[in-house]
């Protein structure tokens, strides 16, 4: 292990796994894993191929611990001191994150539909305080 900075060019296709085999091409099998708000579905912002770039960042947090981080944020305005310290802030919010959720017990909700989902979480709310 040592530590990294990298940037990662993927080359992703919708066309067939015969194409994607010739020229290089990673093959997006199905639609996309999100929808919008209206739970319509939500095409590719790419038609058939497209190159997508991502850094790569590996740097030391303890003595015998490395952490690995892709991300889109600029080598030049976020070297790896920087990103050391914004994955500091960002574990304490995630934890900060965690103890709330199973505080309040909405870990699992009863609804399935967004406005019934957002009634239980203010009902929580309301009892938590």
């Amino acid at each position: 292990m040592e530590e990294l900075d990298r940037d990662i060019t993927v080359r992703l296709s919708t066309k067939s796994q015969q194409f994607c085999n010739t020229y290089g091409y990673r093959k997006v099998v199905g639609g996309p894993k999100f929808v919008d708000e209206l739970k319509n579905s939500v095409t590719w912002d790419f038609e058939e191929i497209a190159e997508i770039t991502y850094r790569a960042v590996r740097f030391k947090i303890s003595d015998d611990t490395w952490e690995t981080i892709i991300t889109s944020l600029d080598r030049f305005r976020f070297p790896i001191e920087k990103m050391k310290e914004l994955y500091h802030l960002r574990w304490n919010i995630e934890t900060s994150y965690r103890e709330y959720k199973y505080d309040l017990g909405v870990v699992n909700f009863h609804a399935k539909k967004d406005a019934f989902i957002l009634q239980e979480l203010y009902a929580r709310l309301i009892m938590y305080n």
